[in-house]
């Protein structure tokens, strides 16, 4: 199994891990997966897969978890190697696990145009804030709780115009590299200069390591031509409520 591909998936359930945990969640690390038995967070799975070899633990937890869940469940099928439609689960998506090596070189970054400032959530109203402009609309019960801040891996960067969110991203630590998710735009935002200047501030904060992350559709493109490459191939799959 490819090195990077296992990082980056490895960061991404330590990513979901977090997140479930912050709604009360007991889940755990298992053979080859990543478990929350309970209700997942909003856009957050229920499993993960961990490795693409000796999967059976996986095929066991997975019919397992398909059989005592009455209600809706995600899987991310980390490697595209599950066909899961015979339990009764549909694919949602297929997306890139993507790699931008901390010394390749990064899209150019212009310094930041009059009006333009980057932060870093520091308290529950600054990540709620966050949590608003990446929802793009009024958010009732957060996804992301004032509790992910005491995570020193964790951090949401806000890029703002005239004080106004225009973009941002979330950032997980684990082990050797850094991930990025839920990265998000205004329509009006130049899309191609906001990723260079999340990449710099990641860079800044973390000099030393690889970005990680996974994408699809038009964000992969965007992604490819920040300099990141494709290293691997994921699927999720999902039963509805």
């Amino acid at each position: 199994m490819p090195h990077r591909v296992r990082l980056a998936v490895r960061n991404n359930a330590e990513w979901c891990d977090a997140v479930s945990r912050a709604h009360g969640a007991t889940p755990r690390f298992g053979a080859g997966f990543w478990l929350n038995p309970g209700d997942a967070p909003p856009y957050y799975p229920n499993l993960v897969t961990l490795t693409a070899e000796d999967v059976g633990p996986q095929h066991e937890e997975i019919a397992e978890l398909v059989a005592r869940r009455p209600r809706a469940l995600g899987i991310k099928d980390s490697f595209a190697t599950l066909d899961l439609a015979s339990l009764g689960l549909s694919k949602a998506f297929e997306a890139e696990w993507l790699w931008l090596a901390a010394g390749e070189p990064a899209p150019p970054s212009a310094s930041l145009a009059a009006g333009l400032a980057i932060g870093w959530a520091a308290t529950p109203s600054e990540l709620a804030d966050w949590e608003r402009a990446w929802a793009g609309v009024p958010v009732e019960r957060p996804v992301f709780p004032p509790s992910l801040l005491a995570d020193p891996r964790l951090a949401f960067l806000t890029v703002a115009e005239g004080g106004v969110p225009i973009g941002g991203a979330a950032f997980n630590r684990y082990a050797t590299v850094l991930g990025i998710s839920n990265v998000f735009m205004r329509p009006e935002a130049d899309p191609a200069s906001l990723l260079a200047e999340m990449i710099a501030a990641a860079r800044e904060r973390h000099p030393n390591l690889p970005l990680v992350g996974y994408e699809h559709g038009e964000s992969l493109q965007r992604f490819l031509d920040a300099g990141f490459a494709s290293v691997g191939t994921l699927r999720v799959w999902v039963r509805g409520s």
